[in-house]
Order: structure tokens, then C-alpha cells, then sequence
């Protein structure tokens, strides 16, 4: 067995390390290993990186999640008011009549009842909520056929 000689730097193939360079040249081959001294700081700003690509992402879909959020608050709202109003329409009875009413629970939020005759002693009523989601026109709407006789319960 022969003894293997030292090359002159100290590395074999007697390439240097360049200390700037995360890749460095071996026997004429690329080293895609990253120096011991700067991965960690490589990993670091590749991380803060990605963090903030990704900010604007989370920011949007935390926007979109609330405006959900709001859409189903109004909508659960106009179904309680539009459900005790029709309600408040059946115990009326014979004392039915056309009107419209602000709703206080949703923003620019209004009410429109119809009545109508239908066959004999009923009427149909048409009630419709509408309201303002974010620029864009919502409504909720029902329609029941109301005995004209007044009820109690």
C-alpha cells in the first residue's frame, strides 16, 4: 500500500473552497452541499422568504373568511326577522294590509309586504327583505297563503 500524498491546499483534487460560494468545484464536479458556516443562515432568509410571499395569501384569505362570515350573519339575521314577521302577519288575520318597515338588523336593511287575494277568505302574502352586502344587493323572500280570520293563541 502507498502512502497517498497531501496536495498542496489541502483538499483533494487540490481545488480551493471559495468562501462566497455556496458551491464548490470537486474533481470537476459541482458540490450542491451547502457550506456547514452559511446553511443555517440560508435557510433562514429562504424562510423569511416564503413568509413573506405567502403574507398576502393568508391576508386575502383571512378577508375572504370574514366577509363569509358577515354574508351568513345577514343572512341568518333576515331569516329570524323575515320568519317573526311572518309570524306577526298570521296573527293579524283579517286586519292584513300592504306595508313596508326598516329592518335595524341588517345594514340599509327594509321590508316589503304584499297581499293579495287568493281564493275565498285567503290571501297570499309576499314578503321580501332586502339589504346591502358590501355594495351589492341582497334580498330574502317568502310567500304564504294567510286564513283571513284572526287567530289566537
Amino acid at each position: 500500500m502507498t502512502a497517498r500524498k497531501s496536495h498542496p491546499r489541502g483538499r483533494p483534487g487540490g481545488y480551493p473552497r471559495c468562501p462566497s460560494s455556496v458551491h464548490a468545484v470537486q474533481g470537476g464536479r459541482f458540490n450542491l452541499q451547502p457550506s456547514r458556516r452559511g446553511g443555517a443562515l440560508l435557510w433562514s432568509v429562504a424562510a423569511l422568504g416564503l413568509a413573506l410571499v405567502m403574507a398576502p395569501l393568508f391576508v386575502s384569505l383571512c378577508r375572504s373568511q370574514a366577509e363569509l362570515s358577515a354574508r351568513g350573519m345577514h343572512r341568518l339575521r333576515a331569516t329570524q326577522r323575515g320568519t317573526a314577521e311572518l309570524e306577526r302577519l298570521r296573527a293579524e288575520g283579517s286586519r292584513l294590509s300592504a306595508h313596508t318597515f326598516a329592518v335595524s338588523e341588517l345594514p340599509s336593511g327594509r321590508g316589503e309586504v304584499s297581499v293579495r287575494p287568493a281564493a275565498s277568505g285567503v290571501r297570499q302574502v309576499d314578503l321580501v327583505l332586502t339589504w346591502d352586502e358590501r355594495g351589492r344587493p341582497a334580498r330574502a323572500e317568502w310567500t304564504t297563503l294567510i286564513d283571513g280570520e284572526t287567530r289566537r293563541h
